[in-house]
């Protein structure tokens, strides 16, 4: 079959793509290959940053501490509305993630 290319696509089960945008007003985008991530956020919109646990892929991939999440899997998280349904899209996004190798 004729394929549309896979950035227009987002493949449930692949990888967790992120946009943050960091303190300074730079736009990060961050891919998270596996679950757990390792960061926690604030119970509150925007999205940011509260915790990111030593050791964890999060760690490794260089998000910071305020960072504010922006776009999930491509789907902006000021749209989403509140903190339940950015939530909800959050847990969905990192669930379909393949667990880490421990």
């Amino acid at each position: 079959g004729s394929e549309p290319p896979k950035a227009f696509v987002a493949s449930p089960g692949k990888s967790g793509s992120f946009l943050f945008r960091t303190s300074d007003g730079e736009a990060v985008a961050v891919t998270f290959p596996a679950k757990p991530v390792g960061l926690d956020f604030r119970k509150e919109m925007p999205l940011r940053v509260r915790v990111v646990r030593e050791g964890s892929i999060a760690q490794e991939k260089g998000v910071q501490v305020g960072w504010e999440l922006e776009e999930i899997n491509g789907q902006n998280v000021t749209d989403m509305g509140d903190f339940e349904n950015a939530c909800a899209a959050l847990k969905l996004a990192v669930a379909t993630l393949p667990d880490r190798d421990s």
